[in-house]
């Protein structure tokens, strides 16, 4: 090694050149040995051309050791590499197009893009999905929304429709009536099963005759001339009542209470003494809902249930409540039936409170009432 090589790699350490000239003496002395004949004026040409020889310098281990590496340089960042490695460069070398990212191998950059270009389509196709989803299911909820929304209003419609073909507001009652032996005046007949249909007319002949229904309407209030009095805790109450009444003793009526605060204890339908069923007062002739508590109201006759108590919007709502009719007045259901459908005008409705019994005990006026009106038969 001359000494222009030691100049180019000034850095390098004794005991590094003394390892390279060892190696190149261990390489190329067998191939001198195996090989042509060179003549001195080859080997003279050689050195001509090499520069002048340098003779080989050997270092002690004391010295090796004790060497020290000189100063790092600074180096630019453009320096070209000695004159004499630019001939031994291969003449077209490939340049990469861009440098790998820091961590990379620069023999990867080309992967490394490829990897990205990938990852950046399959983010788009996730969020091209996911907003497709999406549009998807709100669609779908707005048509089903739309489709609830229009099939509730064809129902109210129906509803509607057939309540008004019917001209009437009476409940729409299912009822199956067991046969009842019904006493007619003078002559006794028998009333077959009878079994009532949605509607609002009621009449289905048996083998001995036929029994007969009754749509009834009331609307009730405070009656200003028996119910009124002194710190009366109900005397806003009001409300309406729709019954059903049969021959064959089916009676049901269902009853809407407002402004209410005393303990209901009975309900009836009263004959008025006077026929006025709008001022006059008589007994009770049919109970429905009702205590049989004794020392409250009692005519002789069973409360079919208990009232409804007020709810928190002081109302009380008792539906469907059966009726049975006061056995001792000396007349039949039948019978009580067809006089209630053939005079209502000379019948009411009324609700009795705790109240208004503890004011006008022993004589129950009620806490409000309305005559009952005919709708159909």
């Amino acid at each position: 090694l001359g000494s222009s090589h030691r100049s180019a790699f000034p850095t390098l350490p004794p005991l590094a050149w003394a390892y390279l000239e060892h190696i190149c003496c261990s390489v190329m002395a067998p191939t001198l040995a195996s090989g042509p004949q060179v003549s001195r004026g080859q080997l003279a040409g050689a050195s001509a051309i090499g520069g002048p020889q340098r003779p080989t310098i050997t270092y002690s281990e004391t010295e090796v050791r004790q060497w020290q590496p000189p100063a790092p340089q600074p180096v630019a960042a453009t320096a070209a590499p000695p004159r004499e490695l630019v001939g031994s460069l291969p003449a077209s070398q490939p340049v990469a197009a861009a440098a790998a990212p820091p961590g990379v191998p620069a023999g990867s950059a080309a992967a490394f893009r490829s990897g990205a270009t990938k990852g950046t389509r399959v983010t788009v196709l996730v969020a091209v999905g996911v907003f497709a989803l999406l549009t998807c299911l709100f669609v779908g909820g707005v048509l089903l929304a739309e489709n609830i929304r229009h099939a509730g209003s064809q129902s109210f419609l129906r509803g509607t429709s057939s309540a008004s073909s019917s001209g009437t507001h009476a409940p729409s009652i299912v009822m199956t009536t067991p046969a009842s032996e019904v006493s007619a005046a003078g002559s006794g007949s028998t009333t077959m099963p009878t079994v009532m249909e949605k509607g609002d007319k009621y009449s289905r002949p048996g083998l001995h005759g036929a029994s007969q229904c009754y749509n009834l309407y009331s609307q009730m209030s405070v009656n200003a001339l028996h119910q009124h009095y002194v710190n009366n805790p109900d005397s806003n109450a009001y409300g309406f009542t729709s019954c059903l009444l049969c021959t064959n003793g089916t009676m049901r009526c269902s009853s809407l209470l407002h402004t209410g605060t005393s303990e209901l204890i009975a309900s009836h339908i009263h004959l008025a003494k006077d026929a006025n069923g709008s001022m006059g007062e008589g007994p009770p002739v049919i109970n429905f809902c009702g205590k049989d508590t004794v020392g409250l109201i009692q005519d002789g006759s069973e409360y079919s249930q208990e009232c409804q108590p007020w709810d928190q919007n002081g109302a009380s709502n008792n539906i469907d409540v059966p009726g049975i009719v006061v056995q001792s007045l000396g007349m039949t259901v039948a019978e009580r039936v067809e006089d209630i459908a053939r005079r209502p005008g000379m019948y009411y409705f009324n609700f009795h409170s705790f109240a208004s019994w503890n004011h006008w005990y022993p004589t129950p006026h009620g806490i409000c009432r309305g005559v009952l009106q005919l709708q159909d038969a």
